[in-house]
């Protein structure tokens, strides 16, 4: 197993507008790109349920200072969301909430990032779209 990835979202509490975080490398996912030959594998997660997932903080806290967001204001949404089989073995994928009223857009930007909606992720491979699908199904309660 490689080091995990995470993709970071913001849900509206009022309207559930949702927006997805993308890297300065054009992809959701943090860290390196993953190489273009990949199969997103199935992992079925009811998130209802009290399982008790390892949690990659190390990781996560490192990208959180790297953006400028406080450790308080990201929690893990979706743990395990998804799992991507790639030469170098399976990348196991996260679903980051920021979780204060509105998305962090300066701090986002300043590190060289943005945000997008749904409706803007055409720009987005194959595998990023489907893992953000995945996401907004959950986010949605599906």
């Amino acid at each position: 197993m490689t080091e995990p990835r995470f993709v970071f979202f913001h849900k509206q509490p009022t309207s559930a507008r949702m927006r997805f975080m993308v890297f300065d490398n054009g992809s959701v996912l943090s860290g390196p790109s993953l190489p273009v030959l990949n199969v997103v594998e199935e992992v079925e997660r009811d998130y209802d349920d009290e399982d008790v997932v390892a949690f990659p903080d190390n990781g996560l806290v490192l990208i959180l200072d790297k953006i400028g967001v406080a450790k308080s204001d990201a929690t893990m949404a979706f743990p395990d969301v998804a799992s991507v089989d790639t030469a170098d073995g399976f990348v196991p994928i996260h679903g980051v909430k920021f979780t204060e009223i509105d998305p962090p857009f300066d701090q986002v930007a300043e590190a060289g990032a943005k945000f997008i909606e749904m409706t803007q992720a055409r720009q987005l491979s194959a595998t990023d779209m489907e893992i953000i699908r995945r996401i907004y199904i959950h986010a949605m309660g599906g």
